[in-house]
Order: C-alpha cells, then sequence, then structure tokens
C-alpha cells in the first residue's frame, strides 16, 4: 500500500486515565500518516485537560466534544463523519494497539475482502489469552457470533455505503457494522498475528453498556438477521438471550444452546461444581452420571448412539466424540435411513461395527435394550447414562 491516510477514532466518556493509555498506544505506532479523533461523549472528568496535553506534542490529534450524551454509535459516526483519512480503525479507550498494528494491517489489506482485521490479547484480571480467529471469516461463521470481535482497519467509502453504525441499536453495534459489511462486500480477513490489547475487566463501564439497553439491543440484532441463521446458530444466540436477562437455565439446556467450542469446558464445569441444590435437576444428573463413563475416550473416538432424542445430539454435536452410527428404530420408521453421512441402522447390523462402543442414551426400558443388543451376539462395550425413571 501507498500511504494513505488512517483516520483513528476513539470515543470516551468519563475515563481520562485509561484514555491516556490508548492515546499512547496509537502515538506509538510505526505507521505515522495517522489522524487521531478523540470524540467526548459529555465527559465530567479531566478528559479535555488530557487531550490537549497529548496535542502540545503531536498535531495529529484532534478533538471533538458532545455538547450532551449521544452515545457510543452517535460518537463513533460523528468521529468517522469527520475524518479525512481513506481507512479508519476504530479503538475503544480502554484498550491499546501493538506498535504495528496500522502498519501490518496496510501491508496485507486486500479489497476482495470487506475489511481487516487480526488476532487479539485478551486481558482478564491480569490473565491474558489470544484469540484463534480463520485466516478468512465468511457470513456463515458471523451469523453464530462476532468472531472478529470489536475493531477493524476499513475503508471509509465502504462504511458510508453500508449506512455507518446503528444509532438505534443499544448493543451489538460492531457486530452489526461487521454484518453488513460482509453481506455488502464478502468475508473479512485476519492476521494470524496479535495487534491489539482488548481489556475485559466487567467493572468499567462502557458509554454503550447499560444493562438496561443489552437486551433490547440484543435481540434487535437477532431478528434483523435470524432469517440467514441456521438451527444451529439460533440456538446459540437464545443461549446468549437467557443469560443477558439472567433467566434460570438448566446445565444441559445450557449446554445444548451454547456455542459448540465452548460446551466441553461447560461439561467439565457444570459436572465439578456439584453444587446441591442442583443434583436433582434432570440435567445435571445426566451430566454428572455421563461424564465419568464417557471422559476416558478419546475426544476422537468412534462410537454408536442407541436413540438420538435430545441427548444423543448433544453427545454428537456438542462433547465431540465420533459417531459412526445411530440405532434409533423411530428414525427408520420414518424412512431416515442416514443423517448426513452417518447411517442408522437396525440393532442386528450391530455386528458390523464389532467392538465399537454403544453410549445408550436416557430411556425407561434401559436393561431390556441391553439384552436386546446382546442377543444379537455382539461383543460391543455398553456405555449406559441415566434412565429417566430413576430421576
Amino acid at each position: 500500500m501507498n500511504q494513505e491516510r488512517v483516520s483513528i477514532v476513539i470515543t470516551t466518556q468519563n475515563r481520562s486515565e485509561l484514555l491516556q493509555r490508548a492515546l499512547k498506544s496509537v502515538i506509538d505506532q510505526t505507521y505515522k500518516n495517522l489522524e487521531i479523533i478523540v470524540v467526548d461523549d459529555c465527559s465530567t472528568d479531566n478528559t479535555a485537560d488530557v487531550v490537549k496535553e497529548f496535542q502540545k506534542t503531536d498535531a495529529r490529534i484532534i478533538y471533538v466534544k458532545n455538547d450532551k450524551v449521544f452515545g457510543s454509535n452517535a460518537s463513533r459516526n460523528k468521529g468517522i463523519k469527520a475524518a479525512v483519512g481513506e481507512f479508519i480503525a476504530g479503538l475503544d479507550d480502554d484498550d491499546e494497539f501493538l506498535p504495528q498494528r496500522i502498519e501490518l494491517l496496510l501491508e496485507n489489506y486486500d479489497a476482495e475482502y470487506a475489511f481487516i482485521t487480526t488476532n487479539n490479547e485478551l486481558i482478564f484480571d491480569n490473565t491474558g489469552w489470544c484469540t484463534n480467529m480463520p485466516s478468512e471469516v465468511s457470513l456463515e461463521q458471523m451469523l453464530s457470533e462476532n468472531i472478529v470481535m470489536n475493531q477493524g482497519l476499513i475503508e471509509k467509502k465502504r462504511i458510508e455505503a453500508v449506512g455507518y453504525y446503528d444509532e438505534n441499536l443499544t448493543a451489538c453495534q460492531d457486530y452489526d457494522l461487521w454484518m453488513r459489511l460482509v453481506i455488502a462486500y464478502g468475508g473479512a480477513k485476519a492476521l494470524q498475528t496479535v495487534t491489539q490489547k482488548v481489556y475485559m475487566e466487567e467493572s468499567r463501564t462502557r458509554i454503550s453498556s447499560c444493562s438496561h439497553k443489552k437486551f433490547s439491543g440484543y435481540f434487535g440484532f437477532y431478528k434483523r438477521y435470524k432469517h440467514l441463521m441456521t438451527k444451529s446458530d439460533r440456538k446459540i444466540h437464545f443461549h446468549r438471550i437467557y443469560d443477558i436477562r439472567n433467566k434460570p437455565i438448566s446445565p444441559l439446556v445450557s449446554l445444548i444452546l451454547c456455542k459448540p467450542s465452548e460446551a466441553r469446558q461447560k461439561f467439565d464445569y457444570y459436572v465439578k461444581m456439584k453444587a446441591q441444590e442442583q443434583r436433582e435437576r434432570i440435567g445435571y444428573k445426566f451430566l454428572v452420571d455421563t461424564l465419568p463413563k464417557i471422559e476416558n475416550l478419546p475426544l476422537d473416538a468412534e462410537v454408536m448412539l442407541y436413540g438420538y432424542g435430545t441427548v444423543g445430539k448433544f453427545l454428537y454435536n456438542r462433547i465431540g466424540l465420533r459417531v459412526i452410527a445411530v440405532i434409533d428404530q423411530g428414525l427408520l420408521e420414518k424412512g431416515e435411513n442416514m443423517m448426513g453421512d452417518i447411517p442408522v441402522i437396525r440393532m442386528d447390523e450391530i455386528k458390523k461395527f464389532k467392538d465399537c462402543p454403544i453410549i445408550i442414551t436416557p430411556c425407561l426400558n434401559r436393561e431390556t435394550i441391553m439384552k436386546n443388543i446382546k442377543d444379537t451376539g455382539a461383543q460391543n462395550p455398553l456405555i449406559t447414562l441415566y434412565d429417566d425413571s430413576e430421576v
């Protein structure tokens, strides 16, 4: 890329101490053709004085103060509209860029993608871990979660073309803009290096973080894009909506609805938790009874499932077991002989899969099923889960 001007837009409100770190990280960028726009959403602290002090040594800094509180969406849009750079790169006032962020983003920019971003270091209570985005982020991946998180490098004219940040949306502002950009211009490009630190402390209040608005914004986002979502995507979003509203949810339902990559960790957590008040719940009893029986199986172990109801689907989709066949008379009666590439088989076909463990999912006639399997002459190991009649 040539020496394009990049406009860095920082929105802030009453967090002058954190803003200093963010500003310093932009000033220290190895790429110097920058315009730094600070939009102050009517702060009542010493934010103006902090910015003026930085302006004494860096003429690239532009300070804009709202005369009343407009919120993050309107503040970001105000900064973008005032920008003269060909590219926009946002930064939250409590986060920071690593020195080569802008240089790397520009060097690797490809107009075939909607925008470009990188992995982030997420820091929570002084503990950090790095995101692991794919190098190309598709619309299909974005429909289940905001993989690219909160910032990227975007052509200003593209933000203008898709209508800026939605000022009526009270949550998911970044997510919504990324969705519109990806729909209009194709997937996002993600460099596999870390160039930004994102601080996740819950005690910090963001401009847009009023709890009573979070549900409304998130649900508005969900309604806007649910027509593009798969059934699995919708389940993941429903799980988040439950979390936002602090609705009680059983461990089993939580696992069925959660993001697949989080399921194993949640599974282990619920079993180890062993909260007294949870012990008699069906979902918790299932978890406590199940993990000891399958935890010694490798995550890629080949198994068969007897029954493909709620629990069978959970084991297949969430725990990561490699299901090579399903024994389910109900599916056969419906004429469903395959589930994708997985065959649905009769009891007398079990011997075709010699020595493959059979997981018998919850049922009322477990003993009869076990006897019927043994009557076929199959020698497969049987792993039985809890009996519904025990709950």
